[in-house]
């Protein structure tokens, strides 16, 4: 049939550039005598809403092992700044990681248990802004960023900073808040007034009202303690491409409210260059998470960066990859916007530049995204399958997905020493 023979030649495309895809390592190998066993690197991220990162790896590592008993794995479970992050950087933590609870304020202001990471011997704080602020905690019916705000993800950091760590990575996104990080800057110490020098408590729908910021209450350990904030975004603060505009809707913002939040953050902007001397309304970043990242910037001095990058340099990625034959990675889909930051991306990148092979397993590949130049991506469905027994069958489905990539990568293995053993 017409849908076999599209299978079979996209099964025949995927082998061919697989084998071009290690052509040159294995020539590289091959040449140098270095034929042994293989060391095969797993780093792949979560599946979200069915399997962690660990347990992908567990996965992907008993799918190795079946087809090759001899290979070195490593495995290094990862994460992008996103869900997750947290488990994944406390959990390679060993005995020198822990989960802090606390409680805070959800982003309605009611009083929840959320939860953030010490590691590296209790110097450096993990915290996701999703544990007090997300979006997650509330139900459809409350979703208004007017009255929402990151109060809550605040009182996490000051928890942090009363436990006197030299770091904060804080990972954000998947907020339900556009306040502009006012709210976490409240529970630090920072305090804003209105017209009648009333001291307000900020929320997305209130920033207009605010017309002076102090900071004489703040902790000098906000500025002596490194801030590091993992980000996958790249929105500056307002404007067309803006935290209001991109994200206000599916923060429960109608056009009504949008304009009030678009104004709210622009008056904060205006007071954070004002009375801190901070002008970061435009860089990249400034709008994640609401506003959050700007205003991370803004009143902590924190640094933005890529959630991969720091994540994958506090999982010591490189070093692991070093003398890699193979590198599986992986995520519950890979579509366009993998190539944004994301786990696969980020691995792919790594690999690319050190010519080692990089083999991707989602749970849902689209045909025209299953191959690009550095990243060769497999669906770990083999069959028509249901969503849901794709979800309740995962871990087998990655365990044989893997197996069968082993298999082929060996074969690709063996037809370039035979080539090269004629030369």
């Amino acid at each position: 049939s017409a849908l076999c023979a599209r299978s079979f030649m996209r099964v025949l495309s995927s082998f061919r550039q697989f084998n071009s895809i290690i052509g040159f390592h294995f020539r590289r190998c091959f040449v140098s005598g270095v034929t042994s066993k293989m060391k095969i690197v797993l780093a792949p991220n979560a599946f979200k809403e069915c399997l962690s990162a660990r347990e992908v790896v567990s996965a992907m590592k008993r799918g190795v092992l079946s087809a090759d008993p001899t290979a070195h794995v490593v495995g290094v479970p990862m994460a992008d700044g996103g869900d997750s992050s947290l488990e994944v950087l406390v959990d390679n933590a060993g005995k020198s990681g822990k989960f802090v609870a606390v409680k805070v304020s959800d982003p309605l202001g009611r009083t929840i248990t959320a939860e953030y990471g010490l590691i590296d011997d209790g110097n450096v704080a993990v915290i996701e802004m999703t544990k007090a602020s997300g979006l997650w905690l509330l139900k459809a019916s409350e979703k208004n960023p007017l009255l929402t705000s990151t109060i809550g993800t605040g009182q996490l950091m000051d928890h942090a900073l009363s436990n006197k760590v030299r770091k904060i990575i804080i990972c954000i996104g998947g907020s339900a808040t556009n306040d502009g990080g006012a709210g976490m800057a409240y529970a630090l110490g920072y305090r804003f007034y209105d017209d009648n020098n009333s001291s307000i408590v900020p929320n997305g729908g209130n920033l207009s009202s605010i017309r002076r910021i102090e900071s004489s209450s703040v902790s000098s350990s906000i500025r002596t303690t490194e801030i590091l904030v993992a980000c996958d975004v790249d929105n500056p603060l307002t404007g067309p491409n803006g935290a209001t505009a991109i994200y206000g809707p599916q923060k429960g913002a109608d056009d009504k409210k949008r304009r009030i939040l678009e104004n709210g953050l622009k008056s904060l902007a205006e007071l954070w260059r004002r009375d801190l001397g901070s002008n970061v309304s435009s860089k990249p970043g400034s709008g994640a998470a609401g506003g959050l990242g700007g205003g991370l910037m803004a009143f902590c001095g924190a640094k933005l960066g890529s959630g991969f990058d720091i994540i994958s340099e506090q999982m010591k990625l490189t070093e692991k990859l070093r003398d890699a034959d193979l590198i599986i990675t992986g995520e519950g889909k890979i579509d366009r916007s993998t190539k944004s930051g994301k786990v696969p991306s980020g691995v792919a990148s790594l690999a690319k530049s050190r010519g080692i092979p990089c083999v991707a397993i989602g749970g849902s590949v689209p045909i025209n995204e299953s191959a690009n130049d550095d990243l060769l991506s497999f669906s770990l469905c083999n069959e028509p399958i249901s969503l849901q027994n794709a979800i309740s069958n995962a871990s087998q489905l990655i365990q044989h997905q893997t197996q069968q990539i082993i298999r082929l990568f060996n074969l690709a293995r063996r037809m370039q020493q035979c080539s090269n053993s004629k030369l």
